[in-house]
């Protein structure tokens, strides 16, 4: 629409809200639990990435979330945690005890409320650099990787769970 609007006029991006369900600020343990997952169990969302990429690395995996693939994806890779659908308090309780967040969708899609979350709580992110929530992660927030490259995320997910300093630096 830019194209459209007055040259004088001023354009603002507005993230979408989450629910941040605690009453003063709070943040990740960076140093405790695995890596985590959130969302939809669809094969757009690309939860089989990440459950190959850490089985790959032997890391242990958090899936919040349901749909299609969750029984393949349980049967496939039975190393991997899966809890279904939790309320939000108990989904950002998850990412206090996580040391990362996996975004490995498939498709360009909307922002990713999941990135939102974890970002707010001081959670690091691991996304795929061609979907929109790759523009959330700025310098020293979270790691980038080509899209549906499973070495590639294994290899981000590696360098991000063996590195505490890393975290703790992008948990800032």
């Amino acid at each position: 629409v830019e194209p459209f609007l007055p040259a004088s006029g001023r354009i603002f991006s507005i993230s979408n809200p989450i629910n941040y369900p605690f009453d003063k600020p709070v943040k990740a343990s960076v140093d405790t639990g695995g890596l985590l997952y959130v969302g939809r169990l669809s094969p757009e969302k690309g939860p089989g990435l990440a459950c190959e990429a850490a089985v790959r690395n032997g890391l242990p995996l958090t899936v919040i979330g349901d749909g299609e693939l969750r029984p393949v994806l349980e049967q496939r890779f039975p190393q991997v945690e899966f809890k279904g659908w939790l309320e939000p308090k108990e989904v950002f309780n998850e990412m206090l005890q996580s040391r990362a967040l996996i975004f490995p969708s498939l498709l360009y899609e909307t922002q990713g409320l999941s990135i939102l979350e974890a970002l707010a709580v001081g959670l690091p992110v691991i996304v795929s650099k061609e979907c929109a929530g790759s523009e959330l992660v700025g310098p020293g927030c979270g790691l980038l990787f080509n899209n549906g490259d499973v070495s590639d995320l294994a290899a981000n997910m590696n360098k991000i769970y063996n590195n505490r300093e890393l975290r703790e630096q992008m948990s800032r």
